[in-house]
């Protein structure tokens, strides 16, 4: 049995991610999860870059031939701090932005597999800024394949 083609986008979209060099200096780590899930101990300290894969969707174009579109979110994932809360935010929600400008048209290195488009949005959780003193920003990259 053959890997699934999401999962092999997501596996490229973190080889990706590693040769990013704007993320702000520090610990970072890059993970792959079906759940992005982490305890609080793991996000201590350290930037937390989580790619995970979103439920593909299908059309069908013709009887034969099937557009399958294949999204992953990239989850910018950081502790603030609270002295200087507002500019970490603000930093964070760049390093949003300059992640979906870098997946912008990045081919995935996966075969019949083309780019679509990225957006960031929201550009943070509010609930996890205020609750949990986390900043938690999405960026979607969207690709398609057609099957038939």
């Amino acid at each position: 049995m053959s890997d699934s083609v999401t999962w092999t986008v997501c596996e490229k979209v973190v080889d990706l991610l590693n040769a990013f060099t704007g993320f702000p200096a520090g610990n970072l780590s890059i993970v792959r999860k079906v759940v992005p899930k982490f305890d609080k101990k793991d996000l201590e300290n350290t930037l937390v870059v989580c790619v995970t894969p979103r439920p593909a969707e299908r059309e069908r174009i013709t009887r034969t031939l099937v557009d399958e579109k294949i999204m992953v979110d990239i989850g910018v994932i950081k502790e603030l701090n609270k002295k200087t809360f507002d500019a970490d935010v603000n930093k964070y929600m760049a390093v949003c932005e300059d992640v979906a400008a870098y997946m912008d048209k990045k081919d995935p290195g996966v075969t019949g597999v083309q780019f679509i488009m990225s957006e960031y949005d929201p550009h943070f959780a509010a609930d996890h800024v205020q609750k949990e003193n986390f900043f938690v920003g999405v960026v979607t990259v969207e690709y398609k394949k057609l099957i038939g």
